[in-house]
């Protein structure tokens, strides 16, 4: 793999992304595959993956909008990465700098629904 997770550990504000769960890539060779569906004037679908060819692992992203009225969206989805342990998306080992805690560091598993209102 091409992951230099020394390097990673030693930025703060990476570390911090991926305590909330945000997705991050350390990996130089990644495939994006990504489509968009418009199911109807007001129901869209979005998938995403993320695939690392050198270590198998990869992140399925999948987002169900609704446009239920002018003003207002109903968004819901699911993301899931996938991977051994020491691949990205299965958990890289190392040390948080700001909690001193050791252990496996991933991107999260996660099902979301919310509600956009503009006012």
């Amino acid at each position: 793999t091409n992951v230099d997770l020394a390097t990673a550990m030693a930025d703060t504000a990476l570390i911090s992304r991926i305590t909330r769960g945000e997705l991050y890539t350390l990996a130089k060779d990644t495939l994006s595959i990504g489509m968009m569906m418009e199911l109807s004037p007001r129901w869209q679908a979005n998938m995403n993956l993320l695939h690392h060819p050198g270590d198998g692992d990869s992140y399925l992203s999948m987002t169900l909008n609704h446009d239920w009225r002018q003003d207002a969206s109903l968004i819901m989805g699911l993301r899931l990465p996938d991977g051994v342990r020491g691949s990205e998306y299965g958990g890289l080992f190392g040390t948080d700098p700001i909690s001193a805690k050791s252990g496996y560091i991933g991107a999260a598993r996660q099902v979301f629904f919310y509600m956009q209102y503009y006012y």
